[in-house]
């Protein structure tokens, strides 16, 4: 596949991730109103519900309505800050220590978390260049044999190459803003990361949301596949 064939493919699969999104987030509506969605075929609606109804899409539906500021649960709104979620503060400081840009996209993009097993060779690629740039800056100075401290915010903006057209740092989100001033592309303006509570929101809410907009499009890739060899069948029958 060319480079060309390759960011046709990306583009596209965003573009039907999106839609697959809007679509599964319509179809819950319909069914919490009690409707019947006639776009969706009756074996996927009836996958839905059963996921819809599941006690773990419960859970992470509650704990997103309660993440979003100005929610409303019961008789009142949902205050702006929490102490706890999908993954508590305590638990997420536990993973992270004290987050920079690189363990952030560690534990965003591996794998159950575990650090070690990326969702896919970009991003395990990324990593390794991390890596070795870090090994290369940290060598110690001629006749030194103590290794010199590497500034981990500059050097994950150099490995992925700064902000994009759209003013974003890859593999960040908007969590980006916690360790590059949003305001300007000069590394002088880095921000130095001091975590609090409402720093550990921020971060579990945009890996929640990192988590699901993957986990959508596994599950989109796998019904494309799902119809692919239904029609393929009923052709060879």
């Amino acid at each position: 596949m060319s480079n060309l064939d390759n960011v046709i493919y990306a583009a596209w699969l965003k573009s039907v991730a999106q839609r697959y999104t809007d679509l599964r987030s319509n179809a819950r509506r319909d069914w919490e109103k009690g409707k019947l969605n006639n776009r969706i075929g009756q074996e996927v609606w009836l996958s839905w519900i059963e996921d819809w109804k599941s006690s773990e899409f419960q859970t992470k539906s509650k704990i997103k309505k309660s993440n979003r500021t100005g929610g409303v649960e019961g008789d009142g709104p949902y205050p702006g800050t929490h102490t706890s979620g999908s993954a508590s503060h305590r638990l997420l400081s536990s993973c992270l220590g004290d987050p920079t840009p690189t363990t952030l996209f560690k534990y965003a993009h591996t794998k159950d978390h575990d650090n070690v097993t990326f969702m896919d060779k970009k991003c395990e690629k990324l990593h390794e260049k991390i890596v070795n740039l870090r090994a290369e800056r940290s060598q110690p100075v001629d006749g030194s044999s103590v290794p010199q401290s590497v500034d981990e915010n500059k050097l994950y903006y150099d490995v992925v190459g700064g902000r994009n057209e759209k003013n974003m740092i890859y593999g960040l989100g908007s969590t980006q803003n916690i360790f590059y001033d949003p305001s300007s592309s000069d590394l002088s303006h880095i921000t130095s990361f001091q975590p609090n509570a409402q720093d550990y929101q921020k971060l579990e809410v945009e890996l929640h949301e990192m988590r699901e907009r993957m986990k959508q499009m596994d599950d989109m890739q796998q019904q494309m596949r799902d119809q692919l060899a239904l029609m393929s069948n009923n052709q060879n029958s």
